[in-house]
């Protein structure tokens, strides 16, 4: 039995693998409650393990953490991560790998490996990302937006007639989308102007590859940008863990 784990900024998600699969799948937030949410990492998984890998953009001390809980729980050494110049087929566009996030090179491999074809992943979390691969593995680049809490927080802060403003559940269609309180107007601005760089990014990489891209999504916003994409979209919920589960396969 493997397991993998993928610590984001606000969240640890996890899951138990089996053959290749996932099972067991689960979360908790850390933010303000980190040893809760060790504690139902703990719960959940099984007792008996034999590779822990892991994604973390948390910092050293969730390594540290990490570290410490699969010796007590499992009496072996947790896999991070780190970015290298070219694995499980795909090839890094950054001059330094390492100072790209685990998370997206993470995605980027789930991506590659699940299509024959160029493709893009986005994943809209804490900040949202965007990274383009073509057929033949090569990692095109990526972006890196402010996620929709950190867009409101900046006018919540930087202006003095806007208060604290709450991301919204799901945006209106059509014209319903101008917003007719000051916090549907932050709300759905800032979505729509996520959407609307998202979109152009795609359609800037299918003319240049001229070729039609395949769009994943994943993350804990991600609900919100799918009636905004102009795009197809295969909609991953644990695409990160996929992504774990098959690097974990290959080496």
């Amino acid at each position: 039995m493997n397991v993998v784990i993928d610590v984001g900024n606000s969240r640890i998600n996890w899951a138990s693998v089996e053959q290749g699969a996932l099972v067991g799948v689960g979360n908790a937030l850390h933010v303000d409650s980190l040893d809760r949410a060790f504690e139902a990492l703990a719960h959940e998984l099984p007792k008996h393990v034999e590779r822990v890998m892991i994604s973390n953009v948390a910092g050293e001390a969730f390594v540290r953490r990490l570290v410490k809980l699969s010796a007590d729980c499992w009496s072996c050494e947790p896999e991070f991560v780190e970015p290298v110049a070219v694995q499980c087929g795909v090839r890094s566009a950054y001059e330094h790998p390492d100072q790209m996030g685990s998370d997206r090179w993470v995605t980027i491999i789930a991506t590659h490996n699940a299509i024959a074809g160029p493709a893009c992943v986005i994943d809209a979390g804490t900040s949202v990302t965007f990274d383009a691969v073509d057929e033949g593995g090569q990692h095109l680049g990526g972006l890196i937006f402010p996620g929709p809490r950190m867009m409101i927080s900046a006018l919540d802060t930087k202006t003095s007639d806007i208060s604290v403003t709450e991301v919204p559940a799901r945006l209106p269609q059509g014209i319903s989308i101008l917003g007719q309180t000051t916090d549907e107007s932050v709300g759905h601005g800032v979505i729509l102007a996520l959407a609307a760089g998202l979109n152009r990014a795609i359609r800037l990489v299918e003319g240049e590859l001229k070729a039609d891209l395949k769009v994943f999504l994943t993350g804990g916003d991600a609900e919100l940008f799918l009636p905004l994409l102009e795009k197809d979209v295969d909609h991953r919920k644990n695409l990160i863990l996929e992504g774990l589960a098959f690097m974990i396969s290959k080496t």
